[in-house]
């Protein structure tokens, strides 16, 4: 299945599929410049007639028609939604969620460090001196600067949303009939979500495991923790919890332990590499990037992309010198103290409204 490089348009996406009993797929168009074509909305049945969303995908009227039509092809209704659960607070994940709550009654479920997270992002754009001092630390060219300081101005921050019931890691859904457990895995951002149905051997992972990318870390706003070492230990407890994955993006994960190492040696090569950069006289953040190898190269990354790159190199220089990461005789391993101490879950988000 062709899950990249689409112009969106309702004749252009993939069709919705089941990749699971009872689970169907639907891809929901995302508007460019976002990085991504759609994203899958999982629509899960319970045995009391109901259906549960995950991650309805991005605010329109169009998408919310080409929502309603696609569950009326399998013979459901969209009134028929019984709760939606969100995995993480980007606008293409959760934007149709207050429209179809409106429309149906459905409950909305969030992990509480997600809707803390999510509650300060929406009452804020981009903080320009903030983002500038940034630049400025890691030695960006100011042209560059400029150019990455404009791009982050135009990009969409998350709508406002007050979730109906709070959930934290081992906590399961209100799904009749299922046993879905909510694994939490920050990382990607401090209150992301993965949804493991272990009898039936599946994970929803949302944005922390893809087919093919390699995604992106600490886009959710400022953390105390490094959010690149949270995301490694992450990584490592969801491919426990089944053996496939269906993701946000991109294709289903047919081996998801195996995707999850993956990841998890990209992350340590890349470690390597910007120790190397290091080494050979790389001083600044920008200048140990600009040296490392980029898919396309490091010039035809578009200005977000930079920025996610810069933070991230920032994120593997700290893992360093905290010791999250350590060099051995073999390569660079990620420490034993960073994957057994768990980062700290935090409270659910005070404006969260009682079931």
């Amino acid at each position: 299945m062709r899950c990249q490089g689409f112009r969106i348009g309702a004749d252009e996406l993939p069709a919705s599929v089941e990749p699971e009993h009872g689970v169907r797929a639907i891809p929901v168009p995302v508007p460019q410049p976002e990085g991504v074509d759609f994203t899958w909305c999982y629509a899960i049945d319970d045995s009391d007639g109901g259906i549960h969303l995950v991650d309805p995908g991005w605010r329109s009227d169009d998408n919310l028609r080409h929502l309603a039509r696609e569950l009326a092809r399998t013979g459901r209704a969209l009134e028929e939604v019984r709760s939606i659960t969100i995995t993480h607070q980007h606008a293409d994940h959760l934007g149709l969620a207050d429209a179809i709550r409106e429309q149906t009654g459905a409950h909305v479920i969030m992990h509480g460090d997600e809707a803390a997270a999510l509650d300060g992002a929406a009452s804020r754009r981009w903080d320009v001196d903030l983002l500038s001092e940034r630049m400025r630390a890691w030695e960006v060219p100011s042209g560059d600067a400029d150019h990455i300081l404009r791009v982050l101005g135009r990009r969409s921050r998350p709508e406002a949303l007050v979730p109906d019931q709070i959930v934290r890691d081992g906590d399961r859904l209100p799904v009749p009939g299922r046993v879905i457990e909510v694994v939490w895995t920050p990382g990607h951002t401090p209150g992301h979500i993965c949804l493991a149905d272990r009898a039936k051997g599946f994970v929803i992972t949302g944005d922390h495991v893809l087919s093919h990318s390699n995604p992106g870390i600490g886009l959710g706003g400022t953390t105390a923790r490094n959010a690149l070492t949270d995301y490694l230990w992450s990584l490592l407890r969801v491919s426990e919890r089944g053996e496939r994955g269906l993701p946000g993006h991109e294709q289903f994960i047919p081996d998801l332990a195996a995707r999850a190492r993956r990841i998890l040696r990209h992350h340590l090569t890349r470690t390597a590499t910007v120790s190397s950069a290091r080494a050979a006289g790389a001083r600044s953040v920008w200048a140990t990037a600009a040296a490392l190898t980029w898919s396309g190269g490091w010039d035809s990354l578009s200005p977000y992309r930079r920025y996610s790159a810069l933070n991230q190199i920032e994120m593997h220089l700290e893992a360093q010198r905290s010791g999250d990461v350590v060099r051995q005789e073999h390569g660079w391993k990620v420490a034993r103290s960073a994957l057994e101490e768990a980062p700290p879950e935090g409270q659910a988000s005070s404006r969260s409204k009682p079931v």
